[in-house]
């Protein structure tokens, strides 16, 4: 995933763009297994996650990979 860090002032227009960015990329990237996966896991509460032997931190590692 790429950085883009800029010196633009966060106005209520600059919000609302990269508001509107994130959840086009976002509903784009829900359609994937995994996604639905991470996203269902994240839904949980954390005593639910840590039923699975799971943290919020770990999610990420776990669904996409690297998980040990």
């Amino acid at each position: 995933m790429a950085n883009i860090t800029t010196d633009l002032p966060r106005t209520g227009a600059v919000d609302r763009i990269a508001d509107t960015v994130f959840r086009n990329l976002s509903l784009n990237a829900a359609g994937s297994d995994k996604m639905r996966q991470y996203l269902a896991l994240d839904s949980l509460g954390d005593d639910e996650l840590a039923k699975r032997g799971l943290t919020r931190q770990s999610l990420g590692s776990f669904v996409f990979g690297g998980w040990r």
